[in-house]
């Protein structure tokens, strides 16, 4: 995607590209810190991976891999783009875990030990403790917006987020492309 490119685009062309890309050099280098910030970028990279780990897998597959890391920017990137339902559910899971003692980081370590390509379940990999986590975080995100069938329209919410910071984010993503 070039500079030019960047400056053509309309806000749903800019997701779409975000999206295809954000996986992929130069823009997977810079990614990183545009979440750390939750930069306007940021918000979008980290909505995609929430929405991608979340569709593929469930919450739990978004809370064990690396885009939990990120659970409290995603928090932040929900709210900001106006997902205040999905932040509020997101933020209910960060005290389910927060009460079981159980962090992202926690997590994803006990995957360092599971060999890839294997199938397991959730309370074979994590243990004990999380397997009461997962009946609680199941009630908790029953209504979030890929389970309950729409009452908040995150996807629409982006599209208003990125059309009202679209200078901004093309100079972040031009500048995060160079």
């Amino acid at each position: 995607m070039t500079s030019y490119e960047i400056t053509t685009m309309s806000a749903g062309e800019l997701i779409n590209a975000i999206g295809l890309s954000i996986y992929e050099p130069p823009l997977v280098n810079t990614k990183l810190d545009h979440k750390r910030r939750v930069s306007e970028l940021g918000v979008v990279a980290l909505f995609i991976d929430f929405d991608t780990e979340v569709q593929m897998g469930g919450v739990l597959s978004f809370l064990e891999n690396s885009t939990g890391l990120y659970l409290d920017q995603t928090v932040t990137a929900l709210d900001r783009i106006g997902a205040h339902s999905a932040a509020a559910i997101m933020t209910d899971v960060r005290l389910i875990m927060r009460e079981l003692g159980i962090t992202p980081e926690h997590l994803r370590g006990d995957l360092s030990g599971v060999e890839e390509f294997s199938i397991t379940t959730f309370s074979q990999t994590h243990g004990k403790e999380a397997t009461e986590m997962v009946g609680k975080i199941a009630e908790a995100t029953g209504n979030l917006f890929i389970y309950d069938g729409g009452k908040e329209d995150p996807y629409a919410l982006l599209q208003e987020f990125v059309s009202e910071n679209l200078g901004t984010i093309k100079t972040q993503l031009t500048a995060a492309t160079a």
